[in-house]
């Protein structure tokens, strides 16, 4: 997913560059839509803040309790940890195919108007 995000970056990149040097008006939201979706997709190559289990602490805080105590507080922990990991990967993947819909919808506006510049200059 993250070589994908950098690719949707990357054509983000380059549409807003086709969108600004068409030197037409038409061509704005377009360029903004590509912004958009740049940031989007920009998010999703953000890293996430994983938490472990202290094997200092752990031994520390249950040195003196049953070894079954220990390793239930730990799999509580690593439980804990997978969820939130879950939520922050869906998080990401959500953010991801936001941004490929709105950089679709950048690449149609920036076409369409450039399409109506030509059509208008043709017409004068």
């Amino acid at each position: 997913m993250l070589t994908r995000a950098g690719l949707v970056v990357g054509f983000s990149g380059v549409l807003a560059g086709l969108a600004v040097s068409s030197k037409s008006l038409l061509t704005l939201p377009g360029f903004a839509l590509a912004a958009v979706a740049a940031i989007l997709a920009a998010s999703v190559l953000l890293p996430r803040r994983v938490r472990i289990v202290s094997p200092r602490g752990l031994r520390e805080g249950y040195l003196t309790r049953p070894p079954q105590v220990a390793q239930l507080t730990s799999l509580d922990q690593r439980i804990e940890d997978y969820e939130k990991n879950q939520e922050r990967i869906k998080t990401k993947i959500t953010r991801f195919e936001r941004s490929i819909v709105v950089f679709v919808i950048a690449l149609v506006a920036v076409f369409a108007g450039d399409a109506v510049s030509l059509i208008l200059a043709a017409l004068r």
